[in-house]
């Protein structure tokens, strides 16, 4: 469970493109994170969500990686702060 950020970390094998986005369980975009398009480098590379300014309540919530021929789904669940 998460409060305020959810870090999201990728290794890329060569410099290309990935696409990061939050989305509900429904299926629903929530937040791009990185946009089709978009080039990383070769290696890691971290992307972070601050969820304290972002208006997505508490709840169960997918973070989703597309790089080249590459998908993958992590959940994560998002606390109140009471």
């Amino acid at each position: 469970p998460t409060i305020d950020q959810v870090n999201i970390s990728w290794m890329m094998e060569r410099e290309g493109e990935a696409f990061v986005g939050i989305y509900d369980i429904m299926g629903r975009l929530l937040k791009k994170l990185s946009t089709s398009g978009m080039n990383y480098p070769r290696g890691t590379t971290t992307v972070s969500l601050d969820l304290r300014d972002e208006a997505i309540p508490a709840g169960i919530y997918l973070v989703k990686l597309r790089a080249g021929d590459f998908e993958e789904s992590v959940r994560f669940v998002k606390i109140n702060s009471n």
